[in-house]
């Protein structure tokens, strides 16, 4: 997922993924005979691993301050290009129908998941992604959230 965040589905390379992975490229290849279905799963995996960072394995509620607090403890850890990754496939949307559904799925699952941990109206869950998108695309952009990061 490291190198899909950092550069993407064409910029990522195969040599890369293998060697995050710790594994061979041909042992790659047996397990994914395509880059794309790699890059795929690689979302997919993403978005599972920001669901699980934001409930933060609690069974129970959260609040939305401590949701705003695990987001932007993903930004600033390895987390990022677990974020990295869901901005670069919103991107590819615009023209990827494959990219779009995943991505949708993925928007839909988290926001349900804020919903659910939170029982924070509908406009307060879209402010939270509204923010943690502004959050990811400051953090690519290299500079600084904004300070308490209040939304």
């Amino acid at each position: 997922m490291t190198a899909f965040g950092r550069f993407g589905e064409d910029g990522a390379s195969t040599m890369a993924i293998s060697q995050d992975a710790g594994i061979s490229q041909s042992y790659l290849f047996r397990l994914f005979p395509r880059k794309r279905a790699l890059f795929l799963a690689a979302v997919e995996r993403a978005f599972d691993e920001t669901e699980a960072a934001l409930r933060g394995g609690a069974s129970g509620s959260s609040t939305l301050d401590e949701l705003r607090q695990r987001y932007a403890e993903l930004l600033s850890g390895t987390g990022r290009d677990l974020l990295y990754l869901q901005l670069h496939v919103y991107a590819r949307s615009l023209e990827d129908p494959e990219c779009q559904e995943i991505g949708r799925r993925g928007f839909l699952r988290l926001s349900r998941a804020v919903a659910e941990l939170t029982q924070a109206p509908a406009g307060q869950v879209l402010n939270l992604f509204a923010h943690a998108t502004l959050w990811s695309v400051l953090a690519v952009l290299g500079l600084p959230l904004p300070p308490g990061r209040e939304t």
